[in-house]
């Protein structure tokens, strides 16, 4: 539905149908499959939430080519003027180091000064 963050465990990095894998952590060689989503802008200048990470996650955030503006990332206080801006066709990685704490997550926002501007994702 447009304007949530939808998330998908067997599909290609932009939503396109098909199995993306990564063979990194847990059993060597054993193909393991990553989320993937997106998230549209419904209204400029309200956050949005994309997606979470949790301790020892990679998330990769991407801005859709045609967007029209900066999209900007940040936690559950940001908005467009404070928070980390990629502009269309960028993208940024965000890692959440190991940690002692069980169940730690960072959970990431968007706006942004256009409606309809899209961010796509891929944990690993």
């Amino acid at each position: 539905m447009v304007g949530e963050s939808t998330e998908t465990e067997n599909a290609a990095i932009v939503g396109a149908p098909g199995k993306a894998s990564h063979t990194g952590k847990g059993v060597p060689g054993k193909e393991r499959p990553f989320p993937t989503g997106h998230v549209t802008i419904l209204a400029a200048g309200t956050r949005q939430y994309v997606t979470m990470i949790r301790s020892g996650q990679t998330v990769t955030i991407e801005a859709d080519d045609g967007n029209t503006g900066d999209v900007y990332i940040g936690n559950r206080e940001m908005t467009a003027t404070n928070g980390f801006p990629i502009f269309a066709g960028g993208s940024v990685d965000i890692s959440l180091e190991h940690s002692d704490e069980p169940g730690e997550y960072v959970k990431i926002y968007a706006d942004a000064a256009t409606t309809d501007d899209v961010l796509y994702w891929a944990k690993v």
